[in-house]
Formats: structure tokens, sequence, C-alpha cells
């Protein structure tokens, strides 16, 4: 009875979720490099390329096509660590001449954009980069958009789904396994519930009543 509590919380906490997710990516703001426990939250954008989504370009500052920059994730170093972004639907490729950052504000100006006029030709448009341009992790640390749809299987090898989301409501990381039955399983991702992570394979959990 415990157990079928604790499941109906966290499944009216999901559907909280899905409600959030239903919003346009600008509006929520993904954090790129946020980490909470040990999942690194990034976002696929475009299966087939691996583009992911981190920012959107505000307006043109200055004469020379320098560019304001909404970058959600808010860390310093790797915004200028990034030697060229893609920008809008088509995904063009632009180097970047030199980044600039002051506060929580963040610019940057690009090889090929010289004017005023090129620089607000790309307001509003959305900021990607691809997935080789992420840093690497350490051990026991990945990246959200690597976990999902992994395959989920017991220490016994006894396969029971796949993963399809993962979420965090402040505790600990909660991973959604689709069960091969069709039914959903939420499963905290913590020690006491998962053995191991083989990187870009599957997910080992312990015996568990499922």
């Amino acid at each position: 009875q415990q157990r079928s509590l604790r499941q109906r919380k966290l499944q009216q906490r999901s559907l909280r979720q899905r409600k959030l997710q239903q919003r346009s990516l600008r509006q929520r703001k993904l954090l790129l490099t946020k980490k909470k426990n040990n999942v690194i939250y990034s976002t696929v954008v475009d299966d087939e390329n691996n583009f992911i989504f981190i920012g959107v370009v505000g307006n043109a500052k200055g004469l020379k096509g320098q560019i304001l920059v909404n970058y959600f994730a808010r860390d310093i170093d790797k915004f200028k660590s990034y030697e060229y972004f893609y920008i809008g639907e088509d995904k063009k490729k632009y180097n970047v001449k030199k980044h600039y950052s002051f506060g929580d504000s963040f610019s940057l100006k690009f090889i090929d954009v010289k004017s005023r006029d090129e620089a607000e030709n790309l307001k509003n448009k959305d900021i990607f980069i691809d997935s080789s341009q992420l840093e690497s992790l350490s051990d026991e640390n990945w990246y959200h958009s690597d976990l999902l749809g992994l395959n989920v299987e017991t220490i016994t090898e006894k396969k029971i789904g796949k993963i399809k989301a993962i979420y965090n409501f402040g505790a600990s990381d909660i991973i959604e396994v689709m069960l091969n039955s069709g039914k959903v399983e939420m499963i905290p991702f913590t020690k006491d519930f998962v053995y191991q992570v083989i990187a870009k394979k599957k997910l080992i959990i312990k015996e568990m009543d499922i």
C-alpha cells in the first residue's frame, strides 16, 4: 500500500512535469550545464544531427555586427569555449571572432557578421551547438540526453523496458521507465535502485518487484 501511494505521488508529479514540458524550449530556458545529482541536463532537439538548443539571439549591439545573446546555461567559461554556433532553423554555422560577457549578459561577434543590419537579421533566432562540443564528463556523470531511450534491465539480465524521461523534483533524479508491459514505472536514480549505467547501451537496476 505504501508503494502504491508513493507511485501515485510520483505519477502526479510526472503529469505536472509533462505540462511544463509542453511549453516552448524558449520559455523553459533549459539549462545545458546545470548539474542535479549525477545528471547533466541538456536537450537534443534534432535527433538526426544532435543539435542542442542553448539560447536565443537578442538585439544588435553597436554598428559592427555584435549581437546580444540570451544564453541559458549562464556558464561564462563554457560560453567562451565555443568557437562556433549554429543559428536558426537551417542551423547555419557561424564562427566566433570574439566572446563578450559582463555580469549576467553575454554577446558575440561573428567573423561573417560585419554590420548592424546583418546582426539585426539574426534577432530572435535560436542558437545551437552540436553534441561534439559538449565537454567530456567524469565517471558517474551522464548527460540527460544520453540516458533517454536506454534499455533497462535487472542484474540478472531481465529486460524490463526503456528510459522514457528523467525528472528532478528537488530531492533526486527520477527515471521514468516504459515497461515492456506498456505500464510506466518511476525509479529513483540513486545507488539504492540503480546498479550500473553502461553508456549508450543500457541501465542496470537492482532486483525489485515490478
